[in-house]
């Protein structure tokens, strides 16, 4: 296999779209019921930060990064999707492309990343918060975490922190329009 994460390219949209239309099925990925047109999805998302994991001309996952607000003082913060191929799951895929998100964040300005993730998928927030811990462990080895209804992480040395914040499934986001499929919502802010 020759795996390489590049840059989303607009010709990717195809291979980008089955793969999300495949989370959207899971019922665990998003709130969303269809995926977009490029062009909406190209108009809500930065410039930066969409990334495609190939082996050879497959697209074998995807992730990109979207602005959280129009707000200038939101300028900083992103919030961060990523998505596997069935087929490829289980493979480290997530994991490089989150890796080579934040990376690319970073370069970029993001100073925070959030994700939402359906508590449902526990494995989701696991390796979400390993990777968000793995460029600050040399930092410190210091880390503290409670598991309470919220759970708080946090290094020492200026390493990233992690906040789990718990939307209950009443929330905003069970209006009509929202698909929860079921399940609540946790929140992630890396900062």
């Amino acid at each position: 296999m020759n795996h390489v994460i590049g840059q989303m390219q607009t010709s990717d949209w195809d291979q980008v779209r089955a793969i999300y239309l495949e989370g959207i099925r899971t019922g665990d990925a998003t709130f969303e019921t269809e995926a977009p047109s490029w062009e909406r999805w190209d108009e809500s998302h930065h410039p930066f930060g969409r990334l495609v994991l190939r082996d050879d001309a497959t697209v074998l996952g995807w992730a990109a990064l979207s602005p959280v607000s129009k707000r200038e003082v939101y300028r900083g913060v992103a919030e961060v999707t990523v998505y596997v191929a069935e087929s490829a799951r289980g493979k480290g895929i997530g994991r490089a492309l989150l890796e080579t998100l934040i990376n690319e964040s970073e370069r970029n300005g993001i100073w925070t990343l959030q994700a939402s993730i359906f508590r449902r998928t526990p494995q989701a927030w696991n390796y979400i918060v390993a990777v968000a811990f793995a460029k600050s462990a040399a930092a410190s080895a210091s880390r503290s975490c409670t598991a309470s209804g919220a759970t708080r992480c946090s290094s020492n040395a200026g390493a990233r922190r992690v906040h789990r914040l718990n939307c209950p499934r009443n929330s905003a986001r069970d209006q009509p329009g929202f698909s929860t499929g079921g399940g609540s919502v946790s929140t992630l802010c890396c900062f």
